[in-house]
């Protein structure tokens, strides 16, 4: 083997360039974070040209506002303006604030500028958390691949190994190592800097300092924003990386590790005390003895083995005649991942693209179980994440491939979308098929539309292949060129024969399609609260024998004595089975005015299908990306059978 020095050089380099990956995304992210700064800072000098003046100044108003609590913001000024000392003064705001004159205009501006700043940073929120996903899964692959290569090249041995499966990705980047996922630190910086941003709307009306100062100070929380966001993706990063690292050495059945510590004028005390010492792979811990030991931390590992462990790489190093399989000392990275990891490029013949990581996730009903988390803008981007539905799809080139894969599954689909711009049409295609750092998988209709559930929309034929061609070209053109859209594009797909399908029967119309996916939702949010409690189900048993008479009693129109009894009947069940009763509440309240789609993702379907719908007679709204399979050759030929 070569000198320690040499691998930990090796080591330090690896991390430098994880680093360099970590730089490049903080740059995209900050373009994003520069465009919303500008876009605020000039709607906030239009708002405060010319403010009035009150004689309170900035620290006297960011005191009154904070005793003044939360609210709307003519909630908080009436607050503020009550807790100002001076009568004068006092009289004066509140006589600005309850004028119908351009005060109160004002007020009604910076409340429309309040819910645009919302708008604008929750925006902000799902592109950096785009931006960092993307490339936390980049170097997370990376680095795993890249330590089974200096393992392997370290030893001289080409022991076999698994492929870095995307489960474990995922579960590394959900990791809370630190009191929250990275996801969670986003959401807490972009809400943190929203709610710094609308309180200084109000201290410049209050104070009336002037616009130039309050956009400055705009501009300086986004800088703020910039500087976490930069801080988070390198720290991140160091720890995905380190995190794969670590899942390598397991894979090489090491189980002892060397920290390394890069060794200059800017080195903390924490971790240069550290440095070269080895530590038990089972107790490495984040911070404590495994990097990263703090936020923008340049520490790494090296493997620490000895005979034993490489007796038993040998011993998997055998190919299938039991000869020795050797790594070159020469062989590049890029070499080695050809012969070891084995990913096929989008020309090869066998006409299967890389997958790039995809793995096939079989998501669970999760109804009575999952809550919206606050850090997602909208339900459905929210139970998608939760059930891991926006992994990455299968890409097939070769068409006769694709149509095997149809033969074997549910159907044939097409998607169409359309643009304003070659940009866009190509943007909306790499989302769609995660390529180039684009996962943002809009299955809350950002392009194209979807009636039966938000989702990915699909024209389906349900018998792949009968439908005639002029069927599928109706809805092609539905979706399609318009006068604001110049640029379209057509994706032909299926799913893996193993996606769940909640069919909805022919006959069913767009709003009792809704009614249908609501009505499957509460069976299982029954199911489930019954398989909690073995006492409420015995009460529910007897509630509901007492409801049948019930339901009997009120289906008798116009029968006074009928309704009567079965009031006092309803009554009475009541007060005897009150869990029952509040069951029967909530579930009647726990879809709570979710989308078909969001009901659909909780019970644990990947798509959904509405039958008799369109020209192509189904109407099919994709929810698990990872079950979807896409032709990607350049021209889909659709033949119809005979």
């Amino acid at each position: 083997m070569n000198s320690r020095d040499y691998w930990e050089r090796r080591a330090a380099q690896d991390m430098y360039d994880r680093m360099g990956t970590a730089e490049e995304t903080a740059a995209e992210m900050n373009k994003a974070i520069q465009q919303t700064s500008a876009y605020l800072e000039k709607e906030v000098k239009a708002v405060m040209r010319g403010m009035q003046s009150f004689g309170i100044s900035e620290a006297e108003a960011k005191k009154i506002l904070n005793a003044a609590g939360d609210g709307t913001a003519l909630q908080r000024l009436r607050k503020a303006a009550q807790q100002v000392s001076d009568p004068e003064k006092r009289e004066a705001l509140l006589n600005a604030i309850n004028s119908a004159g351009a005060y109160r205009y004002r007020i009604t501006r910076i409340e429309e500028l309040n819910r645009d700043i919302n708008r604008q940073c929750r925006e902000l929120y799902k592109t950096e958390n785009r931006h960092v996903t993307s490339a936390l899964r980049n170097v997370a692959e990376d680095s795993y691949y890249h330590e089974i290569f200096s393992i392997q090249k370290g030893t001289g041995l080409g022991f076999s190994f698994s492929k870095f499966p995307r489960q474990d990705v995922d579960r590394i980047l959900r990791a809370n190592w630190s009191g929250g996922n990275y996801s969670q630190r986003i959401w807490k910086d972009v809400s943190g800097m929203t709610a710094r941003l609308k309180n200084e709307l109000l201290v410049s009306m209050l104070s009336g300092r002037s616009n130039e100062k309050t956009a400055r100070i705009f501009q300086e929380q986004f800088g703020v924003n910039a500087y976490c966001a930069r801080r988070l993706v390198r720290t991140e990063s160091a720890y995905v990386a380190n995190a794969a690292q670590k899942s390598a050495y397991s894979e090489a059945g090491i189980d002892r590790y060397r920290f390394v510590a890069t060794l200059d004028s800017r080195t903390c005390e924490c971790c240069a005390a550290l440095d070269g010492k080895v530590f038990d792979l089972a107790k490495a811990k984040p911070g404590t003895n495994y990097p990263p030991m703090h936020p923008f931390c340049r520490s790494t590992t090296i493997a620490d083995f000895g005979v034993e462990e490489l007796k038993g790489l040998e011993r998997r190093a055998k190919d299938k005649d039991g000869n020795t399989v050797k790594v070159p000392a020469g062989m590049s990275y890029e070499e080695w991942h050809r012969k070891f990891v084995g990913r096929v490029d989008k020309s090869a013949e066998s006409g299967i693209m890389e997958t790039r990581g995809t793995t096939i996730v079989n998501a669970e009903s999760v109804v009575g179980k999952w809550q919206p988390r606050n850090q997602f803008s909208n339900n459905i981007d929210d139970i998608i994440d939760y059930q891991g539905f926006n992994g990455k799809p299968t890409i097939m080139y070769n068409q006769s491939e694709f149509e095997q894969a149809v033969e074997r599954d549910h159907f044939l689909g097409e998607r169409t979308f359309c643009a304003d711009s070659e940009e866009d049409l190509q943007l909306y295609d790499k989302q769609l098929k995660a390529i180039d750092g684009e996962d943002y998988f809009y299955v809350n209709c950002g392009v194209g539309g979807a009636q039966y559930g938000q989702g990915m929309y699909c024209a389906a034929d349900y018998t792949k292949g009968t439908i005639t061609a002029d069927k599928f070209e109706h809805e092609i053109q539905q979706y399609s060129y318009s006068d604001s859209h110049k640029f379209s594009k057509t994706n032909w797909l299926t799913l893996d024969p193993s996606a769940k399908v909640l069919e909805i029967p022919d006959g069913y119309d767009r709003q009792r399609c809704s009614d249908y996916v609501t009505r499957k939702y509460k069976e299982q949010y029954e199911k489930f609260r019954l398989s909690q409690d073995s006492v409420l189900k015995a009460h529910w048993e007897e509630y509901q024998s007492g409801m049948d008479e019930v339901r009997q009693l009120y289906s008798k129109w116009g029968d006074d004595a009928a309704w009567k009894k079965a009031d006092k009947i309803c009554e009475k069940l009541n007060q005897k089975f009150p869990d029952a009763h509040q069951l029967q509440n909530d579930i009647n309240a726990a879809p709570n005015g979710r989308n078909a789609g969001i009901l659909a993702a909780e019970m644990g379907y990947d798509a959904i299908n509405a039958s008799g719908h369109g020209t192509t007679n189904s109407y099919t709204v994709v929810l698990n990306r990872t079950k979807l399979i896409i032709f990607g050759g350049d021209k889909y030929e659709y033949r119809p059978k005979a």
